[in-house]
């Protein structure tokens, strides 16, 4: 049986009027909520919500803006929480491993791409036996560089424009994965494994090709600049290219888990400390 006086003294869920939700609105912003949390009437995500204290308990209040319901800023415990904490562990490792596996590809390509320019300028092509429509074409692998074609030209600017395209797309995904990272980690981010990969793939061609050590500079230090190139201006430009590509795709009311974005740079997502 239910006990008529709880419903008199148990809080109310949400704001009762519209004057009382505007005096609500009204208290000064202490906080946002910077993780995932769902309103427990209508599911809505209340990340990026605004974290006020109420004047009459002083307790710490967040308001759904899709129902108006009022939740405290501290989460709740529940015997499900320790559980959660270990799954947390378990996603947290995996993350881990994804982002090494992520950076160990993107050196690969680093390693491949170089290798294939530098044999691509070591390698002459020739055309024999051109008898009718019958031609064949021989491709010679040289110790030493060959006189550059406009072929070779072509192949060293599209393979560099490729790396510059892996540097833009892996360093986007950066920036957006470690969006609480300060704009100089990101740099270094950008630049240094690059910088690191290229050397050391200069030290394993010197000690194979030593009469090529000098040559082997430009192609090298070229394929490391294309990545850091493309990397700088994800870093520059990547949050905003991901952010155009939010209201682009994705309906308003299915935007805020994606908050951060604009948080990140100081920005606010429309609504979002409504």
């Amino acid at each position: 049986m239910n006990d008529p006086d709880a419903a008199v003294i148990a809080p109310s869920p949400r704001p009762t009027t519209h004057r009382e939700e505007a005096a609500f609105n009204d208290l000064p912003i202490l906080a946002l909520v910077e993780t995932d949390r769902y309103c427990d009437q209508c599911s809505h995500n209340l990340l990026s919500q605004a974290i006020r204290r109420d004047e009459r308990t002083g307790v710490l209040l967040v308001r759904c803006p899709e129902c108006g319901r009022l939740h405290p800023a501290a989460g709740t415990a529940t015997a499900v929480r320790p559980w959660l904490h270990r799954f947390a562990v378990i996603l947290l490792l995996l993350w881990f491993a994804t982002i090494g596996f992520a950076v160990t590809m993107v050196g690969m390509a680093q390693v491949g791409l170089t290798i294939a320019i530098m044999e691509e300028l070591t390698t002459s092509t020739r055309i024999v036996n051109i008898t009718g429509t019958s031609t064949t074409v021989v491709r010679t692998q040289h110790r030493t560089p060959v006189a550059q074609t406009r072929d070779h030209f072509w192949m060293v600017l599209s393979t560099r424009v490729l790396l510059g395209a892996v540097g833009f797309i892996a360093m986007t995904a950066s920036v957006i994965a470690f969006h609480h990272w300060r704009r100089w980690a990101q740099l270094i981010l950008a630049t240094g494994p690059p910088i690191v990969v290229a050397s050391l793939l200069w030290i394993g061609f010197a000690y194979d090709q030593p009469g090529l050590m000098a040559w082997s500079i430009r192609p090298i230090a070229g394929s490391a600049a294309a990545l850091i190139v493309g990397g700088l201006i994800a870093v520059l430009v990547g949050r905003m290219v991901a952010r155009f590509m939010v209201i682009a795709l994705v309906p308003p009311r299915m935007r805020w888990p994606l908050a951060f974005l604009w948080i990140a740079d100081g920005k606010t997502l429309s609504g979002m400390a409504a």
